[in-house]
């Protein structure tokens, strides 16, 4: 992921879709994916006094890390419940497979509505 796409791939159709589908929001998704970037590439966050630019933006220091935060706690709760439900037989190891490999696949935007239509269908 290159930093400067980073608004390029959230807008991309497919990622809007499953964005508008998910707990997250978009800015929750931008500074989770720069903050993941940043980390990557050993990059200080850098801020102009009490400003962090992010896509175009600026965002008070406290704002970008109150957001990374609930960012953060929103993507292990996503985890622990995909563990939980499992745990539970609520959702079947496979089911939980077949999640991991449709995200190992270039997503379609055209298949999108199936996919979560059966996602929500088949689940409960």
């Amino acid at each position: 992921m290159d930093r400067e796409n980073l608004l390029d791939i959230i807008n991309e159709p497919s990622i809007r879709k499953l964005l508008k589908e998910s707990y997250f929001t978009e800015n929750q998704m931008i500074i989770l994916l720069d903050y993941l970037y940043k980390k990557r590439h050993k990059i200080k966050i850098k801020s102009n006094g009490d400003t962090v630019k992010i896509g175009g933006k600026e965002l008070r220091r406290e704002t970008y890390y109150k957001i990374l935060k609930t960012a953060r706690s929103k993507v292990a709760k996503t985890i622990i419940s995909l563990v939980l439900l499992s745990s539970l037989n609520i959702i079947s190891q496979e089911q939980v497979m077949q999640l991991i490999d449709i995200t190992s696949q270039s997503l379609d935007y055209e298949l999108l509505d199936s996919i979560i239509k059966h996602v929500k269908l088949t689940l409960l």
